[in-house]
């Protein structure tokens, strides 16, 4: 399939990876060549632009392999894509990549929402109000201004502490909370990357 290029324009789109990636990655773009990727560690790369099939590969820089695919809804026109390690060696790709509805109605300004990675159900507090976590994308939680964000887990009957932290939040910025599994094997504490910009 194609991408519908309507009025719209291409799709934009950035990257951001749970580490960075062991090598240098572009986008196929057909008879455009490769288009380079830039990495930032607590931040989306900067706005690429693409017009071409709806799904996007991914390859390794020097050698021309492909290491990655995407298929991006043919209606969205901003996302996030966010490339997670694939477990096990016997994948097909190198990578795994995680779409993500990045656009201003996607994730409104004064908006926070959770990707948890965890592998646990988390139980979660925003400001206070409680929430569940299930492992995959929450909706936009309505937030602004001083943050406080705490993570409990369920282990044996007991919910016990996961992550807690403050940070701010302006009125007209939005922020993806991504939870990653404990650094250390069986610690209970998960890792949370922030990424925080202003709607496109």
């Amino acid at each position: 399939g194609t991408l519908s290029v309507g009025p719209a324009g291409p799709l934009r789109f950035t990257v951001w990876a749970f580490s960075p990636p062991s090598l240098a990655l572009a986008v196929d773009m057909g008879e455009g060549g490769r288009l380079p990727l830039q990495f930032h560690p607590t931040m989306r790369s900067p706005v690429y632009e693409y017009a071409g099939a709806s799904r996007l590969r991914f390859m390794d820089a020097e050698t021309g392999e492909v290491v990655a695919e995407a298929d991006i809804p043919a209606e969205w026109q901003r996302v996030l894509l966010i490339f997670a390690p694939t477990p096990g060696s016997v994948a097909r790709w190198r990578y795994q990549i995680l779409v993500v509805d990045d656009s201003a109605e996607g994730l409104p300004k004064g908006t926070i929402r959770v990707l948890n990675r965890s592998g646990w159900t988390l139980r979660g507090a925003v400001n206070g109000q409680a929430r569940e976590l299930p492992p995959g994308l929450s909706p936009a939680l309505a937030s602004s201004g001083a943050v406080d964000l705490q993570l409990r887990f369920a282990l044996r009957g007991r919910w016990w502490q996961s992550h807690a932290s403050q940070f701010e939040l302006g009125a007209e910025q939005r922020a993806l909370l991504v939870v990653l599994p404990p650094y250390y094997p069986g610690s209970p504490e998960v890792q949370v990357r922030r990424l925080v910009d202003s709607p496109p």
